[in-house]
């Protein structure tokens, strides 16, 4: 699975843009990644490795950026992935309810 690539991939092994999908492909695609949040977090979200450089300041923000990162639901890390962009914009184009 390539979170953060321009194309989904299929079971398959097929490279298939968004705009290229039907929109019955667009809404299971995105549909999936909502079910399946958790464990494609855990295979493919990488835990966060605090910082290690001097300065009272430099320690302070890469702390506060280490404590947002840990922070984040897996539903917000995935909403930050290129592929779910690219999803969902295509689906708002279309105007696509995913409600």
């Amino acid at each position: 699975m390539k979170l953060d690539a321009d194309y989904w991939v299929t079971r398959e092994g097929n490279k298939v843009y968004p705009k290229d999908m039907t929109d019955e492909h667009l809404i299971n695609t995105i549909g999936y990644l909502h079910e399946n949040v958790e464990g494609i977090a855990l295979c493919y979200r990488p835990f966060p490795s605090f910082p290690s450089f001097g300065g009272d300041d430099a320690i302070y923000y890469a702390s506060q950026s280490f404590e947002r990162e840990i922070n984040k639901t897996n539903l917000e890390w995935l909403k930050e992935r290129r592929i779910y962009k690219l999803l969902m914009a295509e689906a708002e184009r279309r105007g696509i309810s995913l409600t």
